[in-house]
Formats: C-alpha cells, structure tokens, sequence
C-alpha cells in the first residue's frame, strides 16, 4: 500500500476508488480528501465563466493532457469529463504528461 502519495487520475478513476464519492467512503480505502484553496475554486470559476463566455482558450499542453484524461476515460469506460486547467497544470504528472 502506498502511503503519502496521491492518486493518479487512471487510479482515481479505478473501480477500487471511482465509486468512492464521499470522504467517508475514500477514507474506508485509506485515501485522504486534500480540499481545494479558495484560489483554485476561484480559477475553476473564472476558467468556467470564460468558457461559457467563449473567451477560453486552451495551450497545447492543456489540450494534450485533456487527451490523456478522456483516454483514461475511455479505457475505464467512464464519459470523459474536462478537467480544469488549474488541476491540469499542477497535476500533469499524476495524469500522465
């Protein structure tokens, strides 16, 4: 069992802890739920405004690593949400790039 370190986006999507949707339930599997900053919930915002707005635009490092997560996506035959640039560009690692 790995200790400390997080999830991978292939392993959070996972039946082992995909279905995991509560603290309570992750923290049954030994994982622990690390909160958002406001400043991030207030990028996820901004980045969701823009969007609707049709003023986003994404990097090429962004649209690869978008391509990675609706591949994992696609194996765990899960519908492939988009994730936020935020997340993506703290978490390429843990995604794959």
């Amino acid at each position: 069992m790995r200790t400390g370190l997080r999830l991978t986006f292939a392993e959070r999507m996972s039946p082992e802890y995909g279905f995991g949707e509560s603290v309570g339930a992750l923290a049954k599997l030994g994982v622990s739920v690390v909160d958002n900053t406001p400043e991030e919930i207030r990028d996820l915002v901004i980045e969701m405004m823009d969007r609707l707005d049709g003023l986003h635009v994404e990097t090429e490092q962004e649209r690869l690593l978008q391509a990675r997560c609706a591949d994992v996506s696609a194996t765990k035959q899960l519908y492939p949400a988009r994730l936020a640039r935020v997340f993506l560009s703290g978490e390429g690692d843990l995604i794959g790039g």
